[in-house]
């Protein structure tokens, strides 16, 4: 027997519905109002969200006063769609200890290709990578000690990580009457490079996002040591956190 129900459809069947499944017929009016009240099927809608991305930031160096500053975490803002009903991964990479790369950012979830933000490079010192003391790789660079380059960050091209531009490389570290550590990368800029016998370098700044309603800078750099540290102060931080 077809019976007239709600909505004016005609059917054999009366239509249910939950926040999972719907069945039988339904009407334009009918699907309006049980979405509404909360009632009707979410599952595989797809929306489009923003995301900002952010690492954590590398550690400074511990050797010597005149060494470099961490750089930033790798930053990566945009948008995605996500669906729901699906559950997503959310890594949140805390900061680098003392002469360690920060760590990595991402969310990954079922059709969604994984956002990775990679962690700061370290501040560089007499105890990595060369006499010089290089600075580490990382999303941003961090800056190199004494006479040492700065770190590599990601960016197209990087001899690095190749990819998306996260942030910018560290800053050169200089040898003088008094020595001076480059600053760390920020995502705005890149580290500053030491100048012997002043004040330490300033790290990278970072950059502006109002994903939170109000604007906020993420993602600076660290600034230098100095070998004087009686007549010159360390480097100020990038803004976006940078120390």
């Amino acid at each position: 027997m077809v019976k007239r129900y709600y909505g004016g459809i005609l059917s054999a069947t009366k239509p249910s519905t939950s926040q999972s499944s719907a069945s039988g017929i339904w009407g334009t009016q009918d699907a309006s109002q049980a979405t509404q009240s909360g009632n009707w099927p979410l599952a595989g809608i797809v929306s489009s969200v923003e995301y900002l991305v952010v690492a954590g930031g590398g550690g400074g160096a511990s050797y010597y006063t005149y060494s470099g500053g961490g750089g930033a975490g790798g930053l990566l803002s945009g948008t995605a769609s996500v669906s729901s009903g699906i559950s997503y991964t959310i890594t949140v990479g805390g900061s680098g200890p003392i002469d360690t790369q920060g760590g990595n950012s991402s969310v990954s979830g079922t059709g969604l290709t994984t956002i990775t933000s990679y962690g700061g490079g370290y501040g560089g010192s007499y105890l990595h990578g060369s006499p010089s003391g290089y600075g580490g790789n990382g999303g941003s660079g961090g800056g190199g000690g004494h006479t040492g380059l700065g770190g590599t960050s990601v960016y197209p091209g990087s001899t690095y990580i190749s990819g998306t531009r996260q942030v910018y490389n560290g800053g050169s570290g200089v040898n003088g009457q008094s020595a001076t550590g480059g600053a760390g990368g920020g995502a705005g800029a890149a580290g500053a490079n030491g100048v012997a016998s002043t004040n330490g370098a300033a790290g990278g700044v970072g950059v502006a996002s109002s994903i939170t309603g109000s604007s906020v800078y993420y993602a600076g750099g660290g600034g230098s040591g100095v070998e004087n540290t009686s007549a010159y102060a360390g480097g100020p931080g990038g803004n976006g956190g940078g120390g």
